[in-house]
């Protein structure tokens, strides 16, 4: 099984960004198989959500199997702005060129002020104003159909709201788990994978 992460993955700790990411299940025996997209995550910031739900019907026209869609809609409350470059935070950037981790660039953020404006060096970076959440399941065999109706829809930010996330969101990885436990047992037969079947439990408080 891996996990990729689009447009690429993450080597270092002190990469801080948000992802798009697809769990795909790739046979690693000499049995022929081919590989298989089961869970598929979206990300948009400031984005229209039509065009990101036209992103995701593109992935869904070539992976039928996919059981599972999770879309996460971030919306940014001001608009974004470049340093002018008179301004001390242009002068302070052009000062040091090396790369920060993102404790060195915004220190005095923490986990109760994750949602809140990032200023650094005297400059508004940027102000999420909404977190929202969306969940597709397949259902009986059919391609998901991201125009139909969402199973679960909730927010983590302003107002917490995930309850119904939270169900949908170990529904879909239960799916996921059944077929990974499917293929193994064929794969590997004389190989116990029922821990796969151990009900998914991912609460959001």
């Amino acid at each position: 099984m891996t996990v990729n992460v689009i447009p690429r993955r993450i080597y270092s700790e002190d990469i801080f960004t948000i992802l798009d990411m697809q769990l795909t299940l790739t046979p690693t025996t000499s049995e022929a198989a081919e590989a298989e997209v089961l869970w598929y995550m979206e990300t948009t910031f400031s984005q229209s959500k039509h065009l990101a739900l036209k992103k995701i019907e593109t992935v869904l026209l070539t992976h039928h199997e996919i059981l599972f869609i999770l879309f996460v809609l971030i919306s940014d409350g001001t608009r974004y702005e470049v340093p002018s470059e008179d301004s001390s935070t242009y002068s302070t950037a052009l000062t040091n060129k090396s790369l920060h981790t993102y404790t060195s660039f915004a220190p005095h953020r923490d986990t109760d002020k994750l949602f809140s404006p990032v200023k650094a060096m005297d400059h508004s970076w940027i102000h999420v104003s909404k977190v929202k959440y969306f969940i597709w399941l397949k259902k009986d065999n059919n391609v998901i159909n991201v125009n139909n109706p969402h199973v679960a829809y909730g927010t983590l930010f302003p107002t917490l709201d995930m309850g119904k996330i939270g169900i949908a969101l170990n529904q879909g990885m239960d799916m996921v788990k059944s077929v990974m436990h499917s293929k193994l047992d064929i794969l590997q037969p004389a190989v116990d994978h029922s821990t796969l079947l151990t009900p998914s439990t991912i609460i959001f408080d």
